[in-house]
């Protein structure tokens, strides 16, 4: 996980268990918007770091990022 641009290509990560491939350059915030979460209603937690909302738009996904969603359900 880093802020930092590693490579433009595509990257090879595993979301909720399962490995995916992203276009180079995706940020955690595009990566909701890809899988239609909304970005205000999810948790992120990426190689085990929880992800503050804040830097959603700034954190580029690395290959080999293990990222967790938890998306937040109302209910009684």
């Amino acid at each position: 996980m880093s802020d930092q641009v590693e490579s433009s290509g595509p990257v090879q990560v595993v979301v909720n268990g399962e490995g995916t491939s992203l276009p180079g350059l995706t940020t955690v915030a595009g990566l909701c918007r890809e899988i239609s979460a909304e970005v205000d209603r999810v948790a992120v937690m990426v190689n085990g770091q929880i992800v503050p909302r804040a830097r959603f738009e700034k954190l580029r996904l690395n290959d080999g990022d293990e990222i967790e969603i938890v998306t937040y359900a109302a209910g009684g």
